[in-house]
């Protein structure tokens, strides 16, 4: 029963024993942090792609 309430009380950073603004410093930056959005990760991706493709044409044609 304790270890359990023990290990539920622990959330986000795995310890307790931190001071209570960094704790909270902590929390709102890991709750801020921007996901991309598919159509980002997307266009990235076929950025990405799209160089590779390059060099490997300037590799092949040299």
């Amino acid at each position: 029963m304790v270890r359990r309430a023990e290990s539920r009380d622990r959330g986000w950073l795995g310890d307790r024993t931190l001071p209570l603004p960094f704790d909270k410093f902590a929390r709102s930056a890991l709750s801020n942090i921007k996901t991309p959005t598919l159509e980002e990760t997307i266009s990235f991706r076929v950025g990405f792609l799209n160089i590779n493709a390059f060099w490997l044409m300037s590799k092949a044609i040299y």
